[in-house]
């Protein structure tokens, strides 16, 4: 978490209509204790407003960035609906608006809004994307799918099934997938964008590739303006046209969705505009950095288009978001998909295939087994369970993955599979972390001939099937990754 009380911030006001393009288009969630993101609050300070945007990691209250907040008396909104904490879900991005006082935080409202909810128009497998009304959907290895999505991924979704996504905007104005999940309630379809191409005379305008007919919809929170380009709109609807037009039913101007006196502000999301280190856009939210801004996971070289990050601090009277921290996030390279060997939860441990996996505060959990457990952390976690995690080595050579992301499965597949970096390569075998990995006759490799594999592979990131063969691992399929050093 990076915000940070800072006294007599100065007032201002954010561009909303940029932030809601993005975030609308006790004990922690994994273990550890929660991060304290009012560093060197004065203890006698009085609360001060808050303003948090980022995907949920966790439930037992709601968890945003390993933050709790708790919900009790809050109100909670869901596609513009009121509604109860049961309805929200692990990867959805949420807008909170709270109060904090020391380390409590008292929620006043949450928002969840899907950025597009439609029948898959195509997929690209490759590509890992698909289409939904005319928006161009990517999915990661850090997509949330939900339960009812067989496989966990989009190779479980199929043209024509209607889905309802939650993700970031990149500067393409392309949906980065925090979460997908199938819709068959038969509510409205719907899509927030910017208004573009707008034709008065045929009373249509697009949103990316999305043609809208508006010609018989209600319009709402114009307040007596006519619609524009660049506008952004929600818009909803059920009907197609002849030539594939989205028939809007209703359009919807999206307002100034945060409290006037957040006086401290955190969002999370792509650089959609970047001018200069001083001068860019989070998520279409103006930034500025000086001499005081701290950087962790990156540095200020690091800044650029299409940078996911976090970005904490105030508000300056030009609406402009003054940045006390900016954190460079990374789901990290490593995955692992095995049976759970040892838990230590007091150490927010767990061990799979020989390797310590570290579970914090900020670690997205999701519990997608016959259980279903909402509130999922590691006391919940048995030897024999199978997990899919994600993330990052603590040091080099530690041998210690600090998790981004766990997901309990109910796996009837007995193949282990990790993804790391290969060292000490040597025909038949090579290492991922500290575990070796030996090949033989029956390994397939794929896209590639076994020969070129070690000639290359020494420091690439590689995928391995197979199983454990005493402190081995035997693969039955390798496979080389595409990585930042191709």
């Amino acid at each position: 978490m990076i915000i940070r009380v800072i006294r007599d911030p100065a007032p201002g006001s954010i561009l909303i209509a940029a932030l809601a393009a993005t975030f609308a288009a006790g004990c922690s969630g994994g273990g550890g204790s929660d991060p304290d993101p009012f560093d060197g609050i004065d203890a006698g300070g009085s609360p001060s407003g808050v303003f948090v945007a980022g995907p949920i990691n966790g439930f037992g209250s709601v968890i945003v960035n390993g933050v709790h907040y708790d919900t009790s008396d809050a109100e909670i909104l869901v596609n513009g609906e009121v509604a109860t904490e049961q309805a929200l879900r692990v990867g959805q991005i949420v807008r909170i608006s709270a109060t904090a006082d020391g380390s409590t935080f008292t929620t006043n409202k949450v928002r969840y809004d899907d950025n597009v909810k439609g029948p898959i128009k195509s997929i690209d497998s490759i590509g890992s994307s698909m289409v939904v009304l005319g928006q161009t959907v990517l999915v990661t290895s850090a997509t949330s799918f939900d339960k009812d999505i067989s496989t966990g991924s989009l190779d479980g979704l199929s043209v024509n099934d209607i889905v309802e996504v939650s993700g970031y905007i990149n500067s393409n104005r392309d949906i980065v997938a925090t979460r997908v999940e199938l819709d068959d309630d038969g509510d409205d379809f719907e899509v927030t964008g910017f208004v573009s191409n707008l034709d008065s005379g045929t009373m249509t305008f697009d949103i990316n590739a999305l043609t809208v007919d508006y010609s018989q919809a209600s319009f709402e929170d114009f307040g007596g303006n006519d619609i524009a380009n660049d506008d952004l709109v929600e818009v909803e609807g059920e009907q197609f046209g002849p030539n594939g037009e989205f028939i809007a039913r209703e359009v919807e101007l999206e307002g100034d969705l945060l409290d006037d006196d957040a006086e401290e502000v955190e969002i999370e999301g792509f650089i959609t505009r970047f001018a200069s280190p001083t001068d860019f856009d989070v998520a279409g939210v103006p930034v500025t950095t000086n001499t005081d801004t701290d950087y962790e996971g990156g540095s200020e070289a690091d800044l650029g288009l299409d940078a996911l990050v976090e970005v904490g601090g105030r508000l300056n009277s030009s609406g402009i978001l003054v940045a006390e921290e900016i954190e460079f996030e990374d789901d990290g390279p490593i995955e692992i998909e095995a049976a759970v060997d040892g838990v230590d939860a007091a150490s927010n441990q767990v061990t799979m295939l020989g390797i310590t996996v570290e579970i914090t505060a900020e670690t997205r959990m999701e519990d997608d087994s016959d259980l279903e457990l909402r509130v999922f952390t590691i006391a919940d976690i048995n030897v024999g369970d199978w997990l899919e995690i994600q993330g990052a080595e603590s040091e080099p050579d530690s041998n210690i993955v600090v998790a981004t992301s766990v997901e309990r499965e109910d796996s009837d597949d007995d193949e282990a599979r990790i993804q790391g970096f290969a060292k000490n390569v040597q025909d038949p075998s090579f290492q991922i972390l500290s575990l070796p990995i030996d090949t033989d006759g029956n390994t397939e490799f794929d896209d590639i001939d076994r020969q070129t594999f070690f000639d290359i592979a020494e420091g690439r990131l590689v995928d391995a099937e197979g199983n454990l063969n005493g402190s081995r691992f035997l693969a039955t399929e390798v496979e080389l990754e595409d990585d930042d050093d191709d």
